[in-house]
């Protein structure tokens, strides 16, 4: 048992409070005890009055951008990790939770809730083909984003989750060029906005047409290959 852990557990054995354990299998020769129990959250010290930071997951870089509470960008940069997918399942596990510390701990220092995507898709992502459907399901991305609110209620940081549909597609064509951003640092800017109640939307009200067919071109390839584009490499 870590040491971390020993007082709070035996102080669990020796209680009436319900937990679970499990053994799980590592290896032929080796596997690990699981104890489930639950913990009250503590209170919330960190909320929206500051601004948020606006996050927006990879399976191998993770976005962050420090939104100002009036939605002006104060920040944004790019934390990048590979082994985050191609590592084994211990290290990867690592990995994740080394790149969540570094958003909670940006989180604290800066005093600001997080926002993030939401898991559950809504109808405007739904049937785009297989190769959506399997990043739908990504198990780096889930398991970074169940980490991440997990560790939001832990630290006591006020947390919303929304709906990234065309989230890069907007901070592509309203903030890319405007602040020299990446197109996932652009993207977690809008989520950040959007976390804050700003309703963000694109006219197309006098645009070229040139303009309009570039920005349907792009929907649909975002819309089809976001995480793929992020993993090989896109700036």
């Amino acid at each position: 048992i870590p040491a971390k852990f020993e007082e709070e557990l035996f102080s669990l054995f020796g209680s009436d409070n319900p937990y679970n354990v499990r053994l799980l299998w590592k290896d032929k020769q080796h596997f690990r005890v699981v104890i489930d129990f639950e913990i009250e959250a503590p209170q919330q010290i960190i909320d929206f009055s500051n601004g948020v930071i606006g996050i927006d997951i990879n399976p191998d870089r993770v976005a962050i951008s420090n939104v100002s509470y009036d939605g002006n960008l104060i920040k944004s940069f790019t934390t990048k990790n590979n082994r985050m997918f191609f590592a084994s399942t211990n290290k990867r596990n690592y990995e994740i939770g080394c790149t969540i510390k570094e958003i909670i701990n940006y989180a604290i220092n800066s005093h600001k809730g997080i926002v993030f995507e939401n898991l559950k898709f809504k109808k405007e992502f739904e049937n785009q083909g297989r190769r959506f459907n399997r990043t739908k399901s990504n198990f780096v991305w889930k398991k970074l984003v169940i980490l991440l609110e997990r560790k939001c209620i832990e630290n006591g940081i006020q947390y919303k989750k929304v709906n990234p549909a065309f989230t890069s597609v907007i901070g592509k064509f309203k903030y890319q060029k405007m602040y020299n951003l990446s197109i996932h640092e652009s993207a977690s800017y809008v989520i950040g906005r959007q976390g804050l109640g700003f309703n963000e939307k694109l006219s197309l009200y006098k645009y070229p047409s040139k303009y309009v067919k570039e920005l349907v071109l792009t929907l649909l390839e975002i819309k089809q290959n976001k995480f793929t584009a992020g993993l090989y490499g896109e700036s």
